[in-house]
Protein backbone atom coordinates (compact mmCIF):
# COMPACT_ATOMS: atom_id res chain seq x y z
CA UNK A 1 0.00 0.00 0.00
CA UNK A 2 2.97 2.24 -1.05
CA UNK A 3 3.54 4.18 -4.35
CA UNK A 4 7.14 4.52 -5.26
CA UNK A 5 8.62 7.01 -7.23
CA UNK A 6 11.84 8.87 -8.02
CA UNK A 7 13.33 10.24 -4.20
CA UNK A 8 9.63 10.19 -2.97
CA UNK A 9 7.06 7.67 -1.25
CA UNK A 10 4.09 7.35 -0.18
CA UNK A 11 1.13 5.74 1.05
CA UNK A 12 -1.82 4.62 -1.23
CA UNK A 13 -5.13 3.06 -0.81
CA UNK A 14 -6.01 -0.35 -2.40
CA UNK A 15 -9.14 -2.25 -2.48
CA UNK A 16 -8.71 -5.64 -3.19
CA UNK A 17 -5.63 -7.10 -1.92
CA UNK A 18 -2.69 -5.09 -1.50
CA UNK A 19 -0.50 -3.34 -3.75
CA UNK A 20 2.58 -0.87 -4.79
CA UNK A 21 2.39 1.56 -7.19
CA UNK A 22 5.88 2.65 -8.47
CA UNK A 23 8.57 3.13 -10.76
CA UNK A 24 11.31 1.02 -9.37
CA UNK A 25 10.78 0.68 -5.69
CA UNK A 26 14.89 0.72 -5.26
CA UNK A 27 14.34 2.47 -1.98
CA UNK A 28 12.46 -0.11 -0.34
CA UNK A 29 13.57 -0.84 2.76
CA UNK A 30 12.72 -4.47 2.61
CA UNK A 31 13.97 -4.87 -1.14
CA UNK A 32 17.72 -5.18 -1.91
CA UNK A 33 19.21 -2.38 -4.08
CA UNK A 34 18.78 -3.79 -7.81
CA UNK A 35 21.78 -5.17 -8.51
CA UNK A 36 22.45 -2.28 -11.42
CA UNK A 37 23.95 -2.76 -15.18
CA UNK A 38 27.30 -3.97 -15.88
CA UNK A 39 29.76 -3.14 -18.58
CA UNK A 40 28.79 -6.79 -20.31
CA UNK A 41 25.13 -5.26 -20.38
CA UNK A 42 25.98 -2.69 -22.18
CA UNK A 43 28.55 -4.98 -24.58
CA UNK A 44 25.26 -6.83 -24.90
CA UNK A 45 22.60 -3.82 -25.80
CA UNK A 46 25.34 -2.20 -28.39
CA UNK A 47 27.00 -4.56 -29.88
CA UNK A 48 30.37 -3.24 -28.53
CA UNK A 49 33.44 -5.35 -28.19
CA UNK A 50 35.16 -5.01 -24.73
CA UNK A 51 39.47 -4.53 -25.54
CA UNK A 52 41.78 -6.13 -22.89
CA UNK A 53 40.50 -7.45 -19.40
CA UNK A 54 37.76 -5.21 -19.63
CA UNK A 55 35.49 -6.48 -16.03
CA UNK A 56 32.19 -7.28 -17.46
CA UNK A 57 30.45 -7.64 -14.56
CA UNK A 58 31.73 -3.91 -13.21
CA UNK A 59 28.34 -1.94 -12.32
CA UNK A 60 27.71 0.93 -14.31
CA UNK A 61 25.74 3.67 -12.38
CA UNK A 62 25.19 6.62 -14.96
CA UNK A 63 26.61 8.32 -18.23
CA UNK A 64 28.67 11.02 -18.54
CA UNK A 65 31.15 13.13 -20.19
CA UNK A 66 34.71 12.47 -20.07
CA UNK A 67 35.30 15.79 -17.78
CA UNK A 68 32.39 14.80 -15.47
CA UNK A 69 32.76 11.24 -15.34
CA UNK A 70 32.60 9.46 -11.69
CA UNK A 71 34.06 6.08 -10.79
CA UNK A 72 31.51 4.31 -11.67
CA UNK A 73 30.35 6.11 -14.54
CA UNK A 74 30.19 5.07 -18.54
CA UNK A 75 31.92 7.73 -20.73
CA UNK A 76 32.31 8.08 -24.68
CA UNK A 77 34.82 9.82 -27.00
CA UNK A 78 34.50 9.60 -30.90
CA UNK A 79 36.90 12.96 -31.39
CA UNK A 80 40.10 13.69 -31.54
CA UNK A 81 39.68 17.16 -29.86
CA UNK A 82 38.57 15.03 -26.92
CA UNK A 83 41.61 12.49 -26.41
CA UNK A 84 43.24 14.63 -23.91
CA UNK A 85 40.57 14.56 -21.39
CA UNK A 86 40.41 10.63 -21.98
CA UNK A 87 43.83 10.52 -20.06
CA UNK A 88 42.34 12.13 -16.44
CA UNK A 89 38.98 11.02 -16.39
CA UNK A 90 38.13 9.04 -13.71
CA UNK A 91 35.21 7.16 -15.72
CA UNK A 92 34.86 3.61 -15.34
CA UNK A 93 34.35 2.52 -18.66
CA UNK A 94 34.49 3.84 -22.06
CA UNK A 95 32.92 3.79 -25.07
CA UNK A 96 35.23 5.05 -27.84
CA UNK A 97 36.03 4.10 -32.13
CA UNK A 98 38.74 1.92 -32.70
CA UNK A 99 41.16 4.61 -33.67
CA UNK A 100 40.81 5.69 -29.45
CA UNK A 101 41.08 2.25 -28.34
CA UNK A 102 44.37 2.46 -27.20
CA UNK A 103 44.81 5.14 -25.52
CA UNK A 104 42.30 4.22 -22.74
CA UNK A 105 44.50 5.12 -19.34
CA UNK A 106 44.63 2.59 -16.63
CA UNK A 107 41.60 1.58 -15.41
CA UNK A 108 39.22 2.69 -17.36
CA UNK A 109 38.09 -0.09 -19.77
CA UNK A 110 38.37 0.50 -23.17
CA UNK A 111 34.97 -1.14 -25.31
CA UNK A 112 34.94 -0.32 -29.18
CA UNK A 113 31.85 0.63 -30.86
CA UNK A 114 31.03 1.76 -34.03
CA UNK A 115 30.74 5.35 -35.19
CA UNK A 116 26.54 4.80 -36.06
CA UNK A 117 26.62 4.29 -31.59
CA UNK A 118 28.06 7.39 -30.82
CA UNK A 119 26.41 10.76 -32.18
CA UNK A 120 28.06 14.27 -31.51
CA UNK A 121 30.04 12.92 -28.72
CA UNK A 122 26.52 11.07 -27.53
CA UNK A 123 25.92 7.24 -27.43
CA UNK A 124 22.97 6.69 -28.86
CA UNK A 125 21.88 4.39 -25.62
CA UNK A 126 21.09 5.58 -22.20
CA UNK A 127 21.52 3.17 -19.19
CA UNK A 128 17.93 1.88 -17.99
CA UNK A 129 16.08 2.20 -14.63
CA UNK A 130 13.66 -0.20 -15.43
CA UNK A 131 13.83 -3.77 -12.99
CA UNK A 132 15.91 -6.24 -14.18
CA UNK A 133 14.36 -9.49 -14.73
CA UNK A 134 16.26 -11.16 -11.66
CA UNK A 135 15.05 -8.07 -9.57
CA UNK A 136 11.56 -7.88 -10.65
CA UNK A 137 12.00 -11.97 -9.27
CA UNK A 138 13.24 -10.65 -5.75
CA UNK A 139 9.97 -8.61 -5.57
CA UNK A 140 8.41 -11.58 -6.35
CA UNK A 141 9.55 -13.75 -3.83
CA UNK A 142 9.56 -10.95 -1.10
CA UNK A 143 6.11 -10.02 -0.95
CA UNK A 144 2.42 -12.12 0.39
CA UNK A 145 1.13 -14.31 -1.92
CA UNK A 146 -1.76 -11.34 -2.16
CA UNK A 147 0.34 -8.85 -2.65
CA UNK A 148 -0.28 -6.47 -6.32
CA UNK A 149 1.97 -3.92 -7.92
CA UNK A 150 0.75 -1.46 -9.89
CA UNK A 151 4.10 -0.40 -12.33
CA UNK A 152 4.30 2.88 -14.03
CA UNK A 153 5.55 3.11 -17.67
CA UNK A 154 8.92 4.44 -18.07
CA UNK A 155 8.71 7.83 -19.34
CA UNK A 156 10.65 7.12 -22.01
CA UNK A 157 7.09 5.74 -23.14
CA UNK A 158 5.02 8.49 -22.34
CA UNK A 159 7.23 11.57 -21.43
CA UNK A 160 9.27 11.92 -24.32
CA UNK A 161 10.56 15.54 -23.44
CA UNK A 162 10.69 15.02 -19.65
CA UNK A 163 13.40 11.95 -20.76
CA UNK A 164 15.06 14.34 -23.47
CA UNK A 165 15.65 16.97 -20.31
CA UNK A 166 16.87 14.17 -18.14
CA UNK A 167 19.43 12.80 -20.73
CA UNK A 168 20.43 16.39 -20.88
CA UNK A 169 21.60 17.08 -17.85
CA UNK A 170 23.79 13.72 -18.11
CA UNK A 171 24.88 14.40 -22.09
CA UNK A 172 25.34 18.42 -22.05
CA UNK A 173 26.80 18.44 -25.30
CA UNK A 174 24.04 16.07 -27.08
CA UNK A 175 22.38 17.19 -30.26
CA UNK A 176 18.24 17.63 -30.76
CA UNK A 177 18.76 14.86 -33.23
CA UNK A 178 20.31 13.06 -30.82
CA UNK A 179 17.83 13.21 -28.08
CA UNK A 180 15.29 12.79 -30.12
CA UNK A 181 16.79 9.77 -30.86
CA UNK A 182 17.56 8.32 -27.30
CA UNK A 183 13.32 9.21 -26.88
CA UNK A 184 12.04 7.15 -29.90
CA UNK A 185 10.81 4.38 -28.32
CA UNK A 186 12.09 1.16 -30.21
CA UNK A 187 10.73 -2.56 -30.14
CA UNK A 188 13.80 -3.34 -28.12
CA UNK A 189 12.63 -0.49 -25.60
CA UNK A 190 9.46 -2.45 -25.29
CA UNK A 191 11.18 -6.01 -25.00
CA UNK A 192 13.34 -4.84 -22.27
CA UNK A 193 10.49 -3.39 -20.50
CA UNK A 194 8.43 -6.74 -20.79
CA UNK A 195 11.76 -8.43 -19.43
CA UNK A 196 11.45 -6.83 -16.02
CA UNK A 197 7.49 -7.22 -16.05
CA UNK A 198 6.90 -10.88 -16.71
CA UNK A 199 8.17 -12.47 -13.67
CA UNK A 200 5.51 -10.02 -11.66
CA UNK A 201 3.04 -10.96 -14.36
CA UNK A 202 3.89 -15.10 -14.33
CA UNK A 203 3.56 -14.85 -10.77
CA UNK A 204 0.23 -13.18 -10.94
CA UNK A 205 1.09 -9.96 -9.06
CA UNK A 206 0.84 -7.35 -11.78
CA UNK A 207 -1.90 -5.38 -10.93
CA UNK A 208 -2.31 -2.76 -13.51
CA UNK A 209 0.31 -1.33 -15.61
CA UNK A 210 -0.20 2.69 -15.87
CA UNK A 211 0.72 5.30 -18.51
CA UNK A 212 0.43 8.48 -17.44
CA UNK A 213 0.53 10.84 -19.96
CA UNK A 214 1.05 15.13 -19.58
CA UNK A 215 -1.13 17.29 -20.06
CA UNK A 216 0.66 18.49 -23.70
CA UNK A 217 -0.55 14.98 -24.56
CA UNK A 218 -3.38 16.34 -26.95
CA UNK A 219 -6.24 14.11 -28.60
CA UNK A 220 -4.14 14.61 -32.39
CA UNK A 221 -4.67 12.32 -35.64
CA UNK A 222 -0.55 11.67 -34.29
CA UNK A 223 -1.45 11.19 -30.42
CA UNK A 224 -3.91 8.85 -31.13
CA UNK A 225 -2.10 6.32 -33.43
CA UNK A 226 1.01 6.47 -30.57
CA UNK A 227 -1.69 4.97 -27.65
CA UNK A 228 -2.56 2.84 -30.07
CA UNK A 229 0.69 1.79 -31.02
CA UNK A 230 1.55 1.73 -27.26
CA UNK A 231 -1.89 -0.21 -26.00
CA UNK A 232 -1.01 -2.98 -29.23
CA UNK A 233 2.57 -3.34 -28.19
CA UNK A 234 1.50 -3.81 -24.09
CA UNK A 235 -1.57 -6.02 -25.37
CA UNK A 236 -2.08 -9.20 -22.83
CA UNK A 237 -1.37 -6.72 -19.60
CA UNK A 238 -3.56 -5.05 -17.53
CA UNK A 239 -3.25 -1.45 -18.91
CA UNK A 240 -4.97 1.83 -17.10
CA UNK A 241 -4.23 5.14 -19.11
CA UNK A 242 -4.26 8.19 -17.65
CA UNK A 243 -5.17 10.94 -20.02
CA UNK A 244 -5.44 14.76 -18.82
CA UNK A 245 -6.11 16.93 -21.86
CA UNK A 246 -9.73 18.10 -22.35
CA UNK A 247 -9.68 17.10 -26.21
CA UNK A 248 -9.59 13.39 -25.14
CA UNK A 249 -12.85 13.96 -22.94
CA UNK A 250 -14.11 16.26 -25.84
CA UNK A 251 -14.39 13.36 -28.11
CA UNK A 252 -14.63 11.18 -25.13
CA UNK A 253 -16.61 8.41 -27.83
CA UNK A 254 -13.67 8.05 -30.22
CA UNK A 255 -11.53 7.89 -26.72
CA UNK A 256 -13.43 5.17 -25.31
CA UNK A 257 -13.20 3.52 -28.64
CA UNK A 258 -9.07 3.25 -28.45
CA UNK A 259 -9.31 2.21 -24.71
CA UNK A 260 -12.62 -0.21 -24.59
CA UNK A 261 -10.57 -2.42 -28.13
CA UNK A 262 -7.43 -2.89 -25.57
CA UNK A 263 -9.24 -3.60 -22.93
CA UNK A 264 -7.40 -0.56 -20.89
CA UNK A 265 -9.02 0.91 -17.81
CA UNK A 266 -9.42 4.97 -18.06
CA UNK A 267 -7.79 6.21 -15.11
CA UNK A 268 -9.99 8.53 -13.13
CA UNK A 269 -8.32 11.59 -11.73
CA UNK A 270 -8.76 14.02 -8.98
CA UNK A 271 -6.37 17.30 -9.55
CA UNK A 272 -6.58 20.83 -9.57
CA UNK A 273 -8.91 22.04 -12.53
CA UNK A 274 -7.57 24.40 -15.74
CA UNK A 275 -9.54 25.32 -18.65
CA UNK A 276 -7.58 22.57 -20.58
CA UNK A 277 -8.02 19.71 -17.79
CA UNK A 278 -10.04 16.60 -18.52
CA UNK A 279 -13.27 16.43 -17.61
CA UNK A 280 -14.38 12.69 -16.73
CA UNK A 281 -17.78 11.50 -14.42
CA UNK A 282 -16.10 8.58 -12.85
CA UNK A 283 -17.57 5.37 -14.63
CA UNK A 284 -15.79 2.40 -15.26
CA UNK A 285 -15.53 2.26 -19.16
CA UNK A 286 -13.90 -1.50 -18.49
CA UNK A 287 -15.43 -4.43 -16.46
CA UNK A 288 -12.19 -6.11 -15.65
CA UNK A 289 -10.77 -2.89 -13.51
CA UNK A 290 -11.40 0.24 -12.15
CA UNK A 291 -8.05 2.81 -11.18
CA UNK A 292 -8.85 6.01 -10.01
CA UNK A 293 -5.34 8.30 -8.92
CA UNK A 294 -5.96 11.29 -6.21
CA UNK A 295 -3.23 13.43 -7.00
CA UNK A 296 -4.46 16.62 -4.35
CA UNK A 297 -5.86 20.23 -4.96
CA UNK A 298 -3.22 22.22 -4.22
CA UNK A 299 -3.85 24.77 -7.19
CA UNK A 300 -1.80 27.42 -6.07
CA UNK A 301 1.93 25.50 -6.45
CA UNK A 302 0.73 23.02 -8.59
CA UNK A 303 2.51 24.90 -12.04
CA UNK A 304 4.88 27.05 -9.98
CA UNK A 305 6.80 25.40 -7.15
CA UNK A 306 10.02 25.07 -5.47
CA UNK A 307 10.37 21.04 -5.66
CA UNK A 308 7.97 19.01 -7.64
CA UNK A 309 6.33 17.29 -4.34
CA UNK A 310 5.06 20.75 -3.79
CA UNK A 311 2.33 20.53 -5.90
CA UNK A 312 1.49 17.19 -3.82
CA UNK A 313 0.95 19.56 -1.06
CA UNK A 314 -2.83 18.93 -0.40
CA UNK A 315 -4.39 16.60 2.45
CA UNK A 316 -8.21 16.10 1.21
CA UNK A 317 -10.66 16.51 4.22
CA UNK A 318 -13.07 14.04 5.33
CA UNK A 319 -16.01 15.46 3.21
CA UNK A 320 -13.82 15.49 0.45
CA UNK A 321 -12.97 12.23 0.38
CA UNK A 322 -16.68 11.44 0.70
CA UNK A 323 -17.11 11.78 -2.82
CA UNK A 324 -14.42 9.27 -3.75
CA UNK A 325 -15.57 6.28 -1.10
CA UNK A 326 -19.06 6.43 -2.82
CA UNK A 327 -17.61 6.60 -6.07
CA UNK A 328 -15.04 3.38 -5.37
CA UNK A 329 -18.29 1.74 -3.32
CA UNK A 330 -20.62 1.76 -6.14
CA UNK A 331 -18.22 1.21 -8.97
CA UNK A 332 -16.32 -2.13 -7.10
CA UNK A 333 -19.94 -3.17 -7.72
CA UNK A 334 -19.54 -3.14 -11.43
CA UNK A 335 -15.76 -4.32 -11.86
CA UNK A 336 -13.67 -7.29 -10.51
CA UNK A 337 -10.86 -5.34 -8.96
CA UNK A 338 -10.98 -1.64 -7.92
CA UNK A 339 -7.82 0.04 -7.36
CA UNK A 340 -7.46 3.35 -5.51
CA UNK A 341 -4.62 5.03 -4.95
CA UNK A 342 -3.76 8.67 -3.32
CA UNK A 343 -0.43 10.42 -4.70
CA UNK A 344 -0.70 13.40 -2.55
CA UNK A 345 2.44 12.50 -1.47
CA UNK A 346 3.60 15.45 0.88
CA UNK A 347 4.48 14.91 4.21
CA UNK A 348 2.80 11.10 4.04
CA UNK A 349 -0.41 13.62 3.46
CA UNK A 350 -1.39 10.60 1.18
CA UNK A 351 -1.03 8.26 3.89
CA UNK A 352 -3.27 9.97 5.88
CA UNK A 353 -5.92 10.05 3.39
CA UNK A 354 -5.39 6.54 2.28
CA UNK A 355 -6.19 5.53 5.50
CA UNK A 356 -9.60 7.72 6.11
CA UNK A 357 -10.93 6.44 3.05
CA UNK A 358 -10.49 2.94 4.23
CA UNK A 359 -11.70 4.19 7.28
CA UNK A 360 -15.08 5.74 6.03
CA UNK A 361 -14.74 2.44 3.72
CA UNK A 362 -15.12 0.33 7.03
CA UNK A 363 -12.49 -1.69 5.80
CA UNK A 364 -9.23 -2.77 8.43
CA UNK A 365 -6.99 -0.52 8.85
CA UNK A 366 -3.70 -2.59 10.01
CA UNK A 367 -0.28 -1.68 11.11
CA UNK A 368 1.19 0.83 13.33
CA UNK A 369 1.71 4.19 12.61
CA UNK A 370 4.82 6.18 14.38
CA UNK A 371 3.58 9.07 17.20
CA UNK A 372 4.66 11.90 14.83
CA UNK A 373 2.53 10.91 11.82
CA UNK A 374 -0.56 11.04 14.76
CA UNK A 375 0.36 13.96 15.56
CA UNK A 376 0.42 15.41 13.14
CA UNK A 377 -3.08 13.90 11.59
CA UNK A 378 -4.91 13.61 14.95
CA UNK A 379 -8.27 13.08 12.76
CA UNK A 380 -6.82 9.49 12.65
CA UNK A 381 -6.09 9.05 16.61
CA UNK A 382 -8.42 5.86 17.22
CA UNK A 383 -8.70 4.36 14.24
CA UNK A 384 -5.12 3.49 13.99
CA UNK A 385 -2.60 1.58 16.09
CA UNK A 386 -0.15 3.43 17.46
CA UNK A 387 3.18 2.29 16.82
CA UNK A 388 5.74 2.15 20.70
CA UNK A 389 7.72 4.95 20.39
CA UNK A 390 10.79 4.69 18.97
CA UNK A 391 14.48 6.43 19.14
CA UNK A 392 14.40 7.58 15.78
CA UNK A 393 12.87 10.70 15.26
CA UNK A 394 10.56 11.06 12.65
CA UNK A 395 10.49 14.89 11.00
CA UNK A 396 7.08 15.42 8.82
CA UNK A 397 7.96 18.46 6.59
CA UNK A 398 5.56 20.98 6.68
Amino acid sequence: MIEYGPARYSAAGIWSGRAIEGYGLGSLSFFKQPAGITIGDIVAMTGAEPRGSAPLDRIIADIASLGRARPSDLTFLDSPKLVGALASTRAAACLMTEQFETRAPAGVSATRCSPGLISRGTPMIIVPPWPRPEVSRAWVERTPSNFEFSLKLHQQFTHPKMYQKAALGDLPDASPEALSELSRVTEADVSRFKDGLDPIANAHKLGALLAQFPPSFRDTPASRDYLAGLLRAFAGYPLAVELRHKTWSDSIGETLGVLNAFGAAWVQIDEPKFRFSIRQNYLPNVKGFYYMRLHGRNADQWWKHDKSEDRYNYLYSAGELKEFTETADAARQLVKKLYLYTNNHFSAKSVANAAMIKQQLGQPLDGEYPPAFLARYPQLAGAVKAAAPSLLHVHLPD
